[in-house]
């Protein structure tokens, strides 16, 4: 009697794995699909929360350890970002084809590290908490950072970078802690390498202008 009933459980799980994966995958909405040179290129919106892809997207074992004698106080500001991109008026976190596309930072031990390819760290010269919305960090000489968060609740908040020259430059990041609150596009070029997604260009300054009003 107890193997019927485990046989009985056992086919009972098998069919409700079975009809989640396929809802799961009638779910899925592909951004693009293609062949090249009998390559299939997919590039699709990834509907798990539970996917593996999260993982590697907040994967930040490679960069400085925190300590407890770390001076640095940041307050309520996350201390961990990666990128975020908009596409048709939503926010996306993103698995390109290359890893070396996407962007992460850490605020650890006096320093900010950044990691594209490979992880660069610089001392923080100065910082500045100007209201709960906005913060100001000063790294390598005359580099500055303005953090503008533009959703508290999700985690989200504008980049704005000066270099020495002047030169400015914008990122949309996403507090670390709250990536699931964003679903992924993947970009699955497993057979071959090809290129990434473009993404909708954004208006950074007219968000920011929204931010301090």
């Amino acid at each position: 009697m107890r193997k019927i009933t485990f046989y009985i459980l056992f086919i009972t799980t098998c069919f409700l794995n079975t009809n989640a994966n396929s809802q799961q995958l009638a779910d899925t909405i592909f951004v693009l699909k293609e062949s090249i040179d009998s390559n299939i290129h997919k590039i699709f919106i990834e509907p798990n929360k539970n996917s593996i892809y999260y993982e590697s997207i907040g994967d930040f074992h490679s960069f400085p350890k925190s300590s407890k004698k770390e001076k640095l106080k940041l307050g309520r500001l996350p201390k961990k970002w990666v990128s975020l991109h908009l596409y048709k008026e939503k926010f996306y976190l993103y698995a390109p084809c290359d890893y070396c596309f996407n962007s992460k930072i850490g605020f650890i031990q006096n320093e900010i590290s950044f990691e594209n390819c490979e992880i660069i760290s610089y001392k923080i010269d100065g910082f500045e908490k100007i209201n709960n919305l906005k913060y100001t960090f000063n790294y390598n000489n005359y580099n500055k950072i303005d953090i503008y968060i533009i959703d508290k609740k999700r985690g989200i908040a504008v980049f704005k970078y000066k270099n020495a020259d002047n030169e400015i430059n914008y990122q949309l990041m996403a507090d670390l802690k709250k990536i699931k609150k964003f679903q992924i596009i993947i970009n699955d070029c497993r057979d071959s390498k090809t290129k990434e997604f473009e993404f909708e260009t954004i208006d950074f300054e007219k968000i920011i202008t929204k931010t301090e009003n």
